[in-house]
C-alpha cells in the first residue's frame, strides 16, 4: 500500500497545522494524552489555528462562494459557543473543511492514512510492552474488552473504520484482495480485542461494499432509489434516530430487543430527549460515559450517555445548528452524487454509523468532512494528482 506524499509550498501550512492536529486529536484519546494535557494542548491548538490563518492570507483569494462559506462558518462557530459547550470538535472540523477548500483531497486522504495508520500501531503496540495502560472492562454480559491504549474501547475501532474508508475511497475499483484482507484482519483483530460489534459491522459493511463494487461496478447499486436514498441518509439517519428514541417504549419486546442488540442507544436517547428537550439554540448537557481521564479513573457518576450523533447535535447545538448541518451535508451528498460517487457512498455509510455513535464528530475518526465541505465551497472535489495526469496525457496527445 503505497502513499505519495509531496506538499507543494502553498499547501506547507494547511497540512503543516492539519498533520498536528491529527496528531493531537488521536493521540488525546489515548493515555499519551496526559503528557501534553492542559496549557501544553491549548499551546498546540493555538499554533494549529496560526498556522491555518497565515495559509488564508496567503492564499488571498476570495470569491462569492468562499465568501459566504466564511460566513455561515461563523454564524455555525457562534451557535456552537452560544450553547456552552465549549468548541468542541466540531469548530475545528468547520474551520479544517473551510481551509482544505484549496487543497488536494489525494493528498489529504494519504496524510490521514499515514498518520493515523502509524498512531493507531504505534498506541495499540505501546499497550502492549506496557508503557501505556490497556485498560481492560470486563462487562455483565462476560464480554471482555481491551482498551488498547485508548481511553475508550470504541476509539480503536472507529480509527480502524476511518483507514478501511480512506483506503477504499483511494484506491476504489482498483483495491487488490491483499489490501482488502489486510482491512478484514485488522478489522477483525481490533473487534476480538474491544468488542465493539456495531462498529465492527459497519466496518465490515464498508468492506463488502468494497468487494461488489470491484466485482460489478457501480452499476449494481447506481440506480434512482440507492441514489435518493444516499444522498438523504443524513436526514433520513436523523428523522428514523429521533422517531425511535420518541416513541420507544420497553414493554414492547422488538423494541427492547433492538434497544438491548444496540447497547442501550435507543432507551438513553428516550430518556435525554425527556429530561433536556429540544431548543432552538441548544443547551450545556453533561454526559457521563465509560470513558477514562488520561490517568485511568472513570468518570464519577451514574452512566448516562447518548452515543447518537443526531441527538447529541440536536441537543447539544439546537434545532437551527442542526437544520444547517444537515442541510450542508445533503448539498453536499447531492454534489457528491454528480462529482464523487465513492464520496457518497462511503458518507451514507457514515451517516448510518451516526446514528450509533457520535465520534464522527471528530475530525480524527471521520475524515469525510473535508471533502464534503470542498464540494460544497468548490462544486468538484480536487483531485489534484489525477488531474495532473489527465493533463500530462492530453499534452502528450496534442504534441503527438
Amino acid at each position: 500500500m503505497s502513499l505519495e506524499i509531496r506538499i507543494k509550498q502553498e499547501e506547507m501550512f494547511f497540512f503543516s497545522s492539519y498533520i498536528l492536529y491529527l496528531c493531537v486529536n488521536i493521540l488525546q484519546m489515548s493515555f499519551y494524552y496526559k503528557y501534553f494535557e492542559g496549557a501544553l494542548y491549548d499551546v498546540i491548538i493555538a499554533i494549529c489555528l496560526v498556522l491555518l490563518i497565515i495559509g488564508e492570507f496567503i492564499a488571498g483569494k476570495i470569491n462569492l462562494r468562499v465568501f459566504w462559506g466564511i460566513v455561515i462558518v461563523s454564524l455555525l462557530a457562534v451557535l456552537i459557543l452560544h450553547s456552552g459547550n465549549g468548541m468542541g470538535y466540531i469548530v475545528f472540523i468547520l474551520v479544517y473543511g473551510f481551509c482544505a477548500r484549496k487543497m488536494s483531497i489525494d493528498m489529504i486522504v494519504n496524510v490521514t492514512l499515514f498518520v493515523s495508520s502509524f498512531l493507531l500501531g504505534f498506541i495499540v503496540l505501546s499497550s502492549y510492552v506496557g508503557i501505556i495502560d490497556d485498560y481492560v472492562l470486563y462487562t455483565t454480559g462476560g464480554r471482555i474488552r481491551h482498551y488498547l491504549g485508548f481511553r475508550y474501547s470504541l476509539y480503536a475501532p472507529t480509527v480502524v473504520f476511518n483507514i478501511v474508508a480512506l483506503v477504499i475511497y483511494k484506491y476504489k475499483e482498483k483495491i487488490n484482495y491483499l489490501q482488502i484482507a489486510i482491512l478484514f484482519i485488522t478489522n477483525m483483530f481490533v473487534y476480538n480485542k474491544t468488542q465493539s460489534r456495531l462498529t465492527f459491522i459497519t466496518t465490515l459493511l464498508l468492506l463488502v461494499l468494497c468487494v461488489i463494487l470491484k466485482y460489478k461496478s457501480r452499476r449494481i447499486i447506481n440506480n434512482i432509489f440507492t441514489n435518493i436514498v444516499m444522498v438523504t441518509s443524513f436526514l433520513l439517519s436523523f428523522v428514523l434516530s429521533i422517531y425511535f428514541c420518541a416513541i420507544y417504549n420497553p414493554s414492547i419486546r422488538w423494541m427492547s430487543s433492538l434497544d438491548s442488540f444496540l447497547g442501550r442507544r435507543i432507551s438513553l436517547g428516550n430518556l435525554s430527549l425527556e429530561k433536556y428537550g429540544v431548543g432552538l439554540l441548544g443547551q450545556v448537557i453533561k454526559y457521563v460515559g465509560n470513558g477514562l481521564d488520561s490517568h485511568g479513573n472513570n468518570t464519577v457518576g451514574t452512566y448516562f450517555y447518548v452515543d447518537n450523533f443526531y441527538i447529541q447535535i440536536l441537543q447539544r447545538y439546537g434545532l437551527i445548528f442542526t437544520f444547517v448541518i444537515l442541510i450542508a451535508l445533503t448539498i453536499g451528498m447531492i454534489e457528491s452524487l454528480r462529482n464523487d460517487y465513492y464520496l457518497l457512498i462511503i458518507s451514507s455509510i457514515i451517516a448510518l454509523h451516526g446514528i450509533i455513535d457520535d465520534l464522527i464528530l471528530i475530525l480524527g475518526f471521520n475524515t469525510f468532512w473535508i471533502p464534503i465541505f470542498v464540494l460544497l465551497l468548490n462544486k468538484r472535489v480536487k483531485h489534484k494528482s489525477r488531474e495532473s495526469k489527465r493533463e500530462s496525457g492530453l499534452n502528450q496527445g496534442i504534441s503527438g
